[in-house]
């Protein structure tokens, strides 16, 4: 009686086990990420933590986690905005401007019309739309500052969430051995 071990068996099995393992870990990290976004901006649209997410490259096993937004890196490292297609940025400061989502293609005064631009000494501009007159005086609202760059702190969400993920992946992976 001849016995034999089927490698190719083996080898399949044990892939089959990394990418389970990679899977399960790509779920936690992207959890962690999440939990960490959430946490930080607390009050902001979702948008970030709705755009993690992870895939499992079968080839190198390896699992990579995007953040698909377009402000996601400078949230995690920081760094400074300038104006791309403008003189300066539009901070909006009223909570209507806040709101409101400035389409593609489109300006600011696109979607407020009636906004005026006052000019300050030392002072960033300002774009505030006309309220009416007051005793002895026009009244605004101000929707928006003006200023030649942001700078954004850094708010790592990412960095952690890998460290923090990864060790409870192998924690899990330790106690279910």
């Amino acid at each position: 009686m001849s016995e034999y071990l089927d490698i190719s068996k083996s080898e399949k099995y044990t892939n089959s086990l990394i990418l389970d393992f990679l899977n399960f870990t790509g779920g936690i990290i992207v959890s962690e990420m999440v939990q960490n976004v959430v946490e930080t901006f607390e009050n902001q649209t979702g948008n970030l933590a709705n755009s993690i997410f992870f895939v499992v490259d079968v080839n190198e096993f390896k699992v990579i986690v995007y953040a698909n937004t377009e402000y996601a890196r400078i949230q995690e490292l920081g760094g400074d905005i300038l104006p791309v297609n403008a003189k300066a940025l539009a901070i909006p400061v009223h909570p209507e401007a806040k709101k409101t989502a400035i389409p593609d293609g489109k300006t600011i005064r696109d979607i407020f019309p009636d906004l005026v631009l006052i000019p300050r000494k030392n002072a960033p501009a300002l774009l505030v739309r006309k309220k009416g007159r007051g005793f002895n005086h026009e009244r605004f609202d101000i929707m928006y500052v003006l200023v030649q760059k942001a700078t954004i702190p850094p708010h790592p969400y990412a960095e952690p969430a890998l460290h923090t993920g990864l060790q409870k992946s192998l924690d899990a992976y330790k106690n279910a051995a």
